[in-house]
Parts: C-alpha cells; structure tokens; sequence
C-alpha cells in the first residue's frame, strides 16, 4: 500500500502540499476556486467529501456535481461522469499531507557543500528535500523518493542533454547522495545522506520553498533572490531593478495602469507609456518597428559587402 500511495503522489509531485486539509477547506467551503481548472476542482471535491468531511458514499457523486454547479457556470456534469467517478476512486487510496516545515541540518548541508560544484550541489539539495518531503508526508523515516530522472534535473535547474542526464547522476552514487534500493519499483530512489539525529538546524523549507527549489538553495548559499509576493516562490533580482516583487509567472498580472510610467519617444519625440521597471525602452511602437528596419538593414547590407570582399 505505501508504494502505491508513493506511486499516486509521483503524479502531484509538481505540487508539493504541505497543510493540504485548509488547502481543500478554503476551496470546498469558501468557493475559492480562482485559477482552478474544473479537473482540480473535481479532485478537491472529492477529497474533501470522502476524506474530510466524509458523507455517505452513495451521494459524493452528487455533491461533487452539486460543488462544480455552484461555482462553474458551464459545468455540464454529463462530460464528467469518467472524471468524477475516478478521482473519488483514486482519492480513497491518497494520504492528506499536513506538514509543518522541512527542516534541513548543518551535516546534511556540509554534505552538499562538500561536493563543491554547483550543479552537483543543487542536484543533491533536490535529492534532500525530495526524500525529506516524502519522509514527512507518510510519516517515515525510509528516505525514500519517486521521481523522474527528467523531474530532478528540471527542479535542480541544471541543462544537460537527456542521453547523458543518468551516466551524469552516477556521481549521487559514488559521493553517498544516493544508494542503490532496487525493492520499491521504477523512478524510485533513496537519499543516502538524510541526517536523523537532531542535528543543527540551518534551514527550514516551506510550501513555497518547493516551487523553486534550486532557488531556495542558492539563496540560502549567496543571497540575490526575492519572494514573489503573490506565490511566494523566488525569484532572482537585479540590482538594476531593485523594485521588482514578482516572480516570471505573476509579473505580468500587475503591469497595471498604475504600474506603467510615461516617457518620451528619442525620435518623434511623442509620449509612450511602459513598464515603471522598464529603463532600457527609448522608443514608441512605431519608432522602434522603424529603427529594427533600419538595423536590419544595416546588418544586411555589411553581411553582403563582407561576402562581396571575400568573393573579390
């Protein structure tokens, strides 16, 4: 049973949850289902009436269509019977998460720094929080993982071509990162440095934490990273904008007008408006489509006196 959980959670592992009954509570109970997709909606539903706040179980079904009725206004519940009647299945076998925080010690953090390159650092930091995460969430001590070798890199941020992604990670094996465990199936993997003693604690990971992991390593390590303040995930900053608050993902949700400043075009001299962050954009929409010509050409005209050289 527990490598079957483990298996489900695979699916999620993108969305790490960390107090996940007041996630569900909050949509279920105050309807706050913005920027939720009908499928998620569904999900949460049928968490929370079988889970949760558990009824009969001849009428979940009509509850969930009673839930996405509410608050979705083109909910046909007739295109969902597969969708619902699986989620109340698959959720009966899932574990809600309430976890506190993930705590990081001194040992295990000395272990990463150890390996002294910075790839290798992050790949090690996800493998860490990875098995810690799952630790905490089925309330053992195993330090046990699933993940896909493509999930690693991707959370680790670290670009190395997919034919050399597993010859690259044998070096989690050879510094005592990772250990062989060949008993809990495929995409799965055991950290061999998570300290269980109560060591010095350095770092504490929260739900946002999860969103960028790398990120949280290294401003942990150097600094130069911010919060978004509408997620929470970091974010690095520039000191040439100093003012910037959101991650790549909200950003443009609060370009508002008030949020934009007015500058003068440096060749029709007519007013333009942009982003208050924006110091590089000199030039209205119609000047600056003439001056990309006018470079273009230019970039032409030397590409073809250059081969015209070369030729004589």
């Amino acid at each position: 049973m527990q490598i079957e959980l483990l298996k489900l959670e695979v699916k999620q592992m993108i969305n790490f949850k960390f107090n996940e009954e007041r996630d569900v509570r909050n949509i279920i109970e105050s309807g706050n289902v913005d920027s939720l997709s009908s499928h998620k909606a569904i999900w949460n539903a049928a968490l929370y009436y079988t889970q949760i706040e558990p009824v009969d179980k001849k009428i979940v079904f009509d509850m969930i269509v009673q839930f996405m009725e509410q608050h979705y206004s083109d909910f046909k519940y007739e295109g969902f019977v597969r969708a619902i009647n699986k989620c109340i299945n698959d959720v009966k076998k899932y574990k809600i998460k309430n976890i506190d925080s993930i705590k990081i010690t001194k040992s295990e953090m000395d272990k990463i720094k150890f390996l002294n390159d910075i790839k290798k650092e992050k790949i090690a930091f996800v493998i860490l929080s990875l098995a810690k995460y799952f630790n905490a969430a089925y309330d053992n001590q195993k330090d046990n993982f699933y993940a896909k070798t493509s999930e690693i890199f991707k959370f680790a941020r670290v670009s190395i071509p997919v034919k050399e992604r597993d010859y690259y990670l044998r070096f989690a094996y050879e510094d005592g990162i990772l250990k062989p465990n060949y008993s809990i199936g495929n995409n799965a993997y055991t950290a061999a440095f998570v300290s269980h003693n109560d060591d010095e604690v350095v770092l504490e990971l929260n739900e946002s934490d999860y969103l960028e992991i790398a990120y949280t390593y290294l401003n942990y390590k150097n600094g130069g990273y911010k919060r978004c303040k509408e997620c929470g995930r970091w974010f690095k900053f520039y000191s040439n904008k100093p003012n910037e608050q959101y991650c790549y993902l909200h950003k443009p949700s609060y370009e508002h007008v008030g949020e934009y400043k007015i500058k003068e075009c440096i060749d029709c001299g007519k007013e333009f408006t942009t982003n208050v962050f924006n110091s590089e954009t000199c030039r209205c929409e119609n000047c600056k489509v003439i001056h990309n010509k006018l470079i273009k050409s230019e970039q032409n005209k030397r590409a073809y006196n250059n081969r015209k050289f070369k030729i004589q």
